[in-house]
């Protein structure tokens, strides 16, 4: 059942988020140069609300996105 908004609701929310997130920090050496990429862990949304969680790359500087199969038919995507 759908709770109305309210500040007590909003911050217990923003709570059980913050105690789920997790990150941590890959390198990767090319022509010794290293770069950092951080990870994330998030929900996915699909259809028919489907969730599931999964580990997001984190590249500011990315022109494009993935996504593996796996997840797309967990979250029955068009692929």
């Amino acid at each position: 059942m759908p709770q109305k908004y309210n500040a007590k609701n909003s911050d217990e929310a923003s709570n059980k988020q913050a105690a789920n997130t997790s990150t941590s920090a890959h390198a990767s050496s090319v022509d010794h140069e290293n770069v950092l990429l951080s990870t994330a862990v998030v929900r996915a949304i699909g259809k028919c609300t489907i969730s599931v969680l999964c580990r997001s790359l984190l590249d500011s500087g990315s022109q494009s996105n993935f996504i593996t199969e796996e997840i797309v038919q967990t979250l029955k995507l068009k692929n």
